[in-house]
């Protein structure tokens, strides 16, 4: 499973947690886009400018095919490869 890339790594995954199918809530449809890159949640911090040691959360994100409605789901508790240099090295609390 080493050669797995994010993208089908988070399929599996999404296939083995969401119980009842994965319909989107606003639409009911079921057709999913899936992303191979990740995404930052910086930690919000009023009045700080751009700083990339500020506490991160790697995501993945999905999107809805038919309606656009996004879902972001944490990338590590998935198990996706993080690139180096993604992670600051202040933990996320």
């Amino acid at each position: 499973m080493d050669n797995i890339t994010n993208k089908e790594k988070l399929a599996v995954w999404l296939n083995e947690k969401w119980k009842e199918g994965i319909k989107c809530p606003v639409c009911k449809e079921n057709d999913w886009g899936l992303y191979e890159q990740l995404w930052e949640l910086k930690q919000f911090h009023k009045g700080a400018t751009f700083n990339y040691e500020r506490p991160m959360i790697p995501l993945a994100i999905i999107t809805c095919n038919n309606c656009g409605h996004t879902m972001h789901f944490n990338a590590l508790k998935i198990g996706l490869t993080i690139p180096d240099g993604l992670i600051s090295s202040k933990k996320v609390k």
